[in-house]
C-alpha cells in the first residue's frame, strides 16, 4: 500500500532481496477507479484500496483481492507483479 500526495492509497508491490538488501522500485497495481464504485466508510477513505492477496491463476495472470473504501472487498485480475 502506498499514499499519494493527494492522500490517496493504492495496492503496491515491490520485490526484496534479502542476500543484498536491496528492493526493487515500487510499483502500483491498483487503483481505486480499477474496481467497481462502492459505498465508503467515510468520505475521507473513498480513494483507498488496500491490498489483500493474490492468489495465482494459470498464465501470467492473478487475483488481486482489496479491501475497497474501507467498507467492501473487490478483486480484479493483473499481471503477477512478483514474476521476474
Amino acid at each position: 500500500m502506498t499514499r499519494s500526495s493527494s492522500g490517496t492509497i493504492y495496492a503496491a508491490s515491490f520485490i526484496f532481496d534479502p542476500e543484498s538488501g536491496v528492493s526493487s522500485p515500487i510499483k502500483i497495481i491498483a487503483c481505486r477507479d480499477d474496481f467497481l464504485p462502492g459505498d465508503s466508510k467515510r468520505d475521507d477513505l473513498r480513494d483507498v484500496v488496500f491490498s489483500g492477496g493474490l492468489y495465482g491463476l494459470p498464465g501470467k495472470e492473478v487475483q488481486l483481492f482489496c479491501g475497497t473504501s474501507d467498507c467492501e472487498v473487490q478483486w480484479r485480475s493483473v499481471v503477477d507483479p512478483f514474476q521476474v
